[in-house]
């Protein structure tokens, strides 16, 4: 985050200055690349950056991104703030933007098991929800494409399973991701990792959902079988045979 230029910057001076600005300067980015709706957020100031938001000219100015193509909304993840979250999105900020390591504000709020955060970025917006935006939205697909990647080939899902957020699983499940995403580095599923990793109780998770395929090939042509039986995890290869999978017969050693 962008951070350092601002911390103990004093709550009133921000305000002052806010209050005394031209109105198309509220959105001028200062040499971190925020604005002062960026830095309202940072510093915690609720009030001031819904204020802001209701100021904006347009809703492409809720979605301007500073030097490390950190929005608003990124922002407003990392520091637990679902009010002004909700706001964001109801205002018409891009869901989807990505920040300088490919990740969208839902990727974040996936990763460090911001449930409240999750549940504010994917609740569809309602028409009572816009009464309050002095403009109109454009169409956005919410909840966002569950399959959009970070820079490291990770859906939202992949991140949530590699912290074994369960809860937060359960939430992209029901809302209609696929189980059997494939990341974009080596094509595996969230199957795969779980069982080379010998993660018994994320497996049968999975195997909860109908629709998770246990005879999925990565890229390189092993099924999660193969990986669970490379690492000798028996307990997972029972449990992946009593489902139906297969091993490819894909010599692996490790």
């Amino acid at each position: 985050m962008t951070m350092c230029g601002h911390d103990g910057l004093p709550n009133d001076v921000v305000m002052v200055t806010i209050m005394n600005a031209d109105p198309m300067t509220l959105y001028t980015k200062d040499e971190d690349g925020d604005t002062k709706l960026h830095i309202a957020i940072i510093l915690g100031m609720k009030n001031l950056a819904l204020s802001l938001i209701s100021e904006a000219p347009d809703y492409k100015w809720l979605s301007l991104a500073n030097k490390l193509y950190q929005t608003p909304l990124h922002l407003a993840v990392i520091t637990n703030q679902p009010e002004v979250i909700r706001r964001l999105v109801v205002a018409g900020s891009d869901v989807t933007s990505q920040d300088k390591d490919g990740n969208t504000p839902l990727h974040i709020a996936c990763r460090d098991r911001k449930m409240t955060e999750v549940i504010s970025l994917i609740e569809p917006v309602n028409y009572s929800e816009t009464i309050q935006n002095n403009y109109e939205i454009p169409y956005q697909n919410i909840p966002q494409d569950f399959s959009i990647s970070n820079y490291q080939g990770l859906t939202c899902f992949h991140l949530a399973a590699s912290g074994r957020h369960f809860d937060i699983m359960k939430v992209l499940i029901k809302n209609g991701t696929d189980v059997n995403m494939k990341e974009g580095k080596s094509g595996r599923t969230v199957l795969h990792s779980a069982c080379e990793s010998g993660d018994i109780e994320l497996v049968q998770f999975l195997q909860g959902s109908r629709t998770c395929d246990t005879n999925a090939r990565a890229l390189d042509g092993r099924t999660p079988y193969d990986l669970a039986r490379a690492r000798g995890h028996e307990d997972i290869c029972l449990a992946l045979a009593a489902a139906g999978s297969e091993a490819s017969y894909y010599h692996c050693d490790n």
